[in-house]
């Protein structure tokens, strides 16, 4: 990648660490606070501005960048859940153009390809630019003088220029060419110049790139082509302009940018989704198929059970050790219930985010899950402390968000620490673009390889409590569906703390 400069802001602490380690030679610096996106003379220092998923109103930053510098690239940055909801909000946003776009976070690694592809196109608009401020009037050359026109458009711009740049006659014929369009083609230029410019490709390309030089580029300004190279399929977007002067004649500068590497990172970008998509309906079909079928068999176990405490006798009843024996069956027989119970929530996760958004009140859904946990926290003598003075009116699904209040408090009393009551602090308040519920508690607590396990399906970390391995999975999926996270802090013996991140705009 050419070295660049890069003005971020709101990035995530990962992603940026990725970007500082596989962008070495690119500056990245920080939109600093009073500064400006709609600041022309800034953003004109810089060849790429980069909005993470921490900023409000990413939109709106962007329109005030487009609206002072048209030649920047803005790409905007959104967690996953809700990269399509930006991607159809900018499609049908007034006041920017095609030089923002955006991507997901999600993409981790293959992101840098995408960085790398728009700093490029900034340097390439800017060539672009410079190329049409170059005066080829006939005061400054004779105009029987192609030569010289072609030598000054080779030394000013050809060789600036961060992509391939190919100047064609009316025929086809190259005329000038820079070194980037060199070793594209991998041939001397004495092999190139004089050859008609359709022949350097491969056969399989020939006729849809002739259509496209000779007057297909009138309608569609640039073209994405397969090119099938010896060393493997190269991805060309080929562009052409006409140079609009008598001393130029019928020439054309055609540009050849290589978008290889992000043409790669986006379509497997696209096949991991379309992987995560089929193995999530194989894990619907498999947990409904499951627990459809585990449902009557269990069913017919319970009956039998019931009908063998009516049919034994009396003196066999009677006897110390039948009694537990069947309380021990019976046992097994509700937790598996309750097993597939959970199997069948499972299956609506992948429809969660349908659940209607409306405006819930924190502090009721709180009081709503206290009052069935009333029991539990009496049994243990545990204190629960609630503040929300904070506390929002959310924008979320009333049922999910009751979901989670009550996995995080039952959780907290399930895993408390046997030498001492539980005490559970529930507290609301605002974080960027977040507005955050935090449930600490002085339980068990988790080491950090436990942590790492936590959120994952049927993970129980402590065996000595009866639980499924469900709950807090559902609550990450939840709030990942909504656009927000969960997050947990947690010291072994002393306790943890779980911080879930409500995104202030509906999802």
């Amino acid at each position: 990648m050419p070295a660049g400069r890069i003005l971020y802001a709101g990035l995530r602490d990962d992603t940026l660490a990725l970007l500082h380690q596989q962008l070495a030679d690119a500056m990245l610096e920080p939109l600093a606070p009073g500064q400006s996106a709609g600041d022309g003379p800034l953003l004109r220092q810089y060849d790429l501005l980069l909005i993470g998923p921490a900023i409000e109103t990413p939109i709106r930053v962007a329109q005030e960048a487009y609206a002072v510098d048209k030649l920047l690239s803005v790409l905007l940055l959104a967690e996953a859940s809700l990269h399509e909801k930006l991607k159809q909000a900018l499609l049908f946003s007034p006041f920017v153009g095609p030089t923002v776009q955006s991507a997901s976070v999600a993409v981790g690694a293959r992101l840098v390809p995408i960085v790398e592809d728009a700093v490029q196109r900034t340097m390439q608009r800017r060539s672009f630019a410079k190329l049409k401020s170059i005066s080829l009037s006939g005061l400054q050359f004779e105009p029987q003088v192609v030569a010289k026109v072609r030598a000054d458009f080779s030394t000013k711009v050809l060789e600036e220029a961060p992509m391939g740049a190919v100047l064609v006659s009316g025929t086809g014929t190259v005329a000038s060419i820079n070194r980037y369009a060199l070793e594209l083609f991998g041939r001397p230029e004495t092999q190139v110049l004089g050859t008609v410019l359709s022949q350097l490709f491969p056969a399989a390309v020939r006729p849809a790139l002739e259509a496209f030089l000779h007057d297909g580029y009138l309608g569609v300004p640039k073209q994405l082509f397969a090119v099938p190279w010896p060393a493997g399929t190269l991805y060309l977007e080929v562009s052409v302009t006409a140079i609009d002067t008598p001393v130029a004649g019928e020439y054309h500068l055609v540009m050849l940018n290589d978008t290889t590497a992000t043409v790669l990172a986006q379509q497997q970008a696209q096949a991991d989704v379309q992987a995560l998509q089929r193995a999530n309906a194989d894990l619907d079909n498999f947990i409904y198929s499951a627990s459809h079928d585990l449902k009557a068999p269990i069913s017919n176990i319970e009956g039998l059970l019931t009908a063998l405490r009516e049919e034994l006798a009396a003196p066999a009843t009677a006897a110390a050790e039948v009694p537990p024996l069947l309380d021990l069956m019976q046992g097994a027989v509700e937790r598996f219930k309750r097993t597939i119970d959970h199997l069948t929530d499972l299956t609506k996760l992948q429809k969660v985010h349908l659940q209607p958004a409306d405006a819930v009140d924190l502090a009721a859904v709180v009081e709503d899950v206290r009052l069935d946990l009333l029991a539990q926290l009496q049994a243990t003598a545990a204190r629960l402390d609630v503040d929300l003075a904070q506390a929002p009116t959310l924008l979320f699904s009333p049922k999910n968000l009751r979901s989670i209040v009550y996995n995080l408090l039952s959780n907290a009393l399930k895993y408390r620490h046997p030498d001492r009551a539980p005490h559970v602090w529930l507290r609301s308040y605002p974080a960027d673009a977040y507005h955050v519920l935090e449930v600490q508690d002085n339980g068990l607590g988790l080491d950090a390889g436990q942590q790492a396990k936590l959120f994952g399906l049927f993970q129980r970390l402590h065996d000595h409590v009866e639980g499924s391995g469900v709950g807090l999975y559902m609550v990450r999926k939840i709030m990942e569906n909504a656009g927000g996270r969960i997050e947990v802090a947690s010291r072994v013996g002393k306790g943890s703390t779980f911080r879930v991140y409500f995104p202030r705009e509906p999802y």
